[in-house]
């Protein structure tokens, strides 16, 4: 799959979405965002500096999970052409805010979780993600406050169902089994 097939989301976002592993404490999560680096291979200003956002992760699931899912996503990420052949050249980056549910919202089954982000489901085939408007700007907010070089912003959704948000198996921007969902 084709990452360029990958729609934009949200009115005048700015961001084509895709909707060193570390340990840190449950008290180190607000709703500010806390920032870690996974591989650093050059300055930020020299880099397509990719980010992966924290969805669904209660505050307990950041601490025990939520980087190595980060971590298993960004392996996935560079199996593919043109992260695989350009990886030297990218910067991967997480962004972890604590939702008050884990999961995403599912209204096929009238299924409602409160995420920082938003995200919901596909009403009809409970397969799509995707981030409301409202949290498409708390993205941007966040960005421009922690790392305003992002290119690639992806949202990790940690949700029980397969989904995401740009076509499914093979592909790296949907079809994820496991803890989190690239969506």
């Amino acid at each position: 799959m084709d990452p360029t097939d990958f729609p934009a989301r949200g009115a005048n976002s700015g961001w084509a979405c895709c909707f060193y592993y570390c340990r840190a404490s449950p008290g180190q999560y607000t709703t500010k965002g806390t920032l870690f680096t996974l591989q650093l291979t050059g300055p930020v200003s020299n880099r397509l500096n990719v980010v992966f956002f924290s969805e669904g992760y209660t505050t307990n699931g950041l601490a025990s999970h939520f980087l190595s899912d980060v971590t298993n996503a960004m392996a996935n990420l560079f199996t593919y052409q043109p992260y695989q052949e350009y990886q030297a050249y990218c910067n991967v980056y997480a962004i972890a805010v604590p939702s008050t549910n884990s999961g995403s919202t599912h209204p096929y089954y009238q299924e409602t979780n409160g995420t920082f982000f938003g995200s919901s489901y596909d009403p009809d085939y409970d397969y799509i993600i995707t981030i409301p408007a409202p949290g498409l700007k708390k993205m941007t907010n966040l960005l421009t406050s922690l790392l305003p070089q992002a290119g690639l912003p992806i949202f990790l959704v940690n949700d029980y169902t397969d989904g995401g948000g740009g076509g499914g198996g093979g592909g790296p921007w949907g079809g994820v089994r496991g803890g989190g969902k690239i969506g």
